[in-house]
């Protein structure tokens, strides 16, 4: 498997391909940091001069890389994800949830703004109780107050259907809890 360069300034991560966390794909558009202040691991000027991989990598990690890449219908999944993103997306508006950004954001990656009265982890944690394994618990999301919900593993279409009821439920009972 080779990489080539390229000047797309971001890459996906590797959950997003089914990969172990832990193995980046980074692109750059040739500019490197060459003034020897980055740790080694980091210096993408190193990987450059070396004309090579200058450090040992996780072979563990390349070959589920590999084989995540080799087995994966992209093209269906990407629109499977793009249809589940659209029918999530219309089920949250409907209920009532705020979504921040733009209809144009990364498919499978929806973020709620939840009512500043309600801790978005504490959701989070009682979703995960129902099956729903959701975003809140990081401290920029908890800062904003957000929950996150990410289609970039496996879902069933049943319950996905229905998290928007669910996700509303969960916080009816947390607004009666405060209140």
């Amino acid at each position: 498997m080779r990489f080539e360069r390229c000047a797309l300034g971001q890459c996906r991560r590797g959950k997003a391909l089914g990969a172990y966390s832990g193995l980046a794909m980074i692109f750059h558009d040739g500019r490197l940091d060459r003034s020897g202040h980055l740790p080694r691991y980091l210096d993408l000027a190193s990987y450059e001069d070396s004309a090579s991989v200058p450090f040992t990598q996780s072979s563990n990690l390349l070959a589920a890389l590999d084989a995540s890449i080799q087995s994966t219908d992209w093209p269906m999944r990407w629109r499977r994800i793009r249809e589940a993103d659209a029918a999530l997306h219309e089920g949250l508006e409907d209920a009532g949830f705020q979504i921040v950004g733009a209809r144009e954001r990364m498919p499978g990656i929806m973020t709620l703004a939840i009512p500043t009265q309600i801790s978005s982890s504490l959701l989070a944690t009682s979703m995960a109780r129902h099956g729903y394994l959701l975003a809140g618990h990081s401290s920029y999301l908890q800062t904003r107050n957000w929950l996150q919900i990410c289609l970039m593993g496996q879902w069933q279409d049943d319950l996905l259907e229905v998290l928007p009821k669910q996700l509303a439920r969960q916080l009816k009972r947390a607004r009666a809890v405060e209140v």
